[in-house]
């Protein structure tokens, strides 16, 4: 994939975007998701090509192989960790204890949630079973029954009126 990344996909925007401010210029209506295959396939014809897939992975040093593209100063942290584990070096190792991801950031501790206004959390029922049913009935009867008293407060009878 670096070497896609390298010369494909990178020369792919700069061309890709280049199609569109031509596209944009000369055309006098907006750019569309109908034009963006033809103006990707006018770049795309641009940029693959094999000289460009091979330059790809030579700037990566793939292909041909150079064993040279490293350098001693690249190899320095893995010979530090040699030393680190070697049985001689037993304080050094003491610098070197395991942290496990749990210590770093401990697992979130889940809260279960009250019901509304602090309840309880009520059961699951089955809402089309007789006794559920019959204490539906009853309590919309006693909410009919609250609610006729509380209106009767606010507007008396007619005969209290006249008096």
């Amino acid at each position: 994939m670096q070497p896609l990344d390298k010369s494909i996909m990178g020369a792919s925007k700069v061309y890709y975007s280049e199609e569109v401010r031509i596209f944009m210029r000369t055309n006098n209506r907006p750019f569309t998701q109908y034009d963006i295959a033809e103006v990707f396939g006018g770049a795309y014809l641009k940029v693959q090509s094999g000289s460009n897939a091979k330059k790809g992975f030579e700037a990566t040093g793939l292909y041909p192989v150079r064993r040279n593209v490293f350098d001693e100063s690249d190899f320095i942290a893995s010979e530090q960790e040699e030393l680190l584990n070697e049985p001689e070096n037993e304080p050094a190792q003491e610098l070197l204890e395991y942290v496990s991801p749990k210590q770093i950031m401990p697992f979130p501790f889940i809260q279960k949630k009250k019901g509304a206004k602090g309840r309880p959390p009520g059961k699951a029922k089955v809402i089309t079973s007789s006794p559920y049913v019959k204490e539906l009935e009853t309590s919309l009867n006693i909410a009919k029954e609250k609610l006729n008293k509380a209106t009767r407060k606010i507007q008396p009878d007619k005969d209290e009126k006249r008096h």
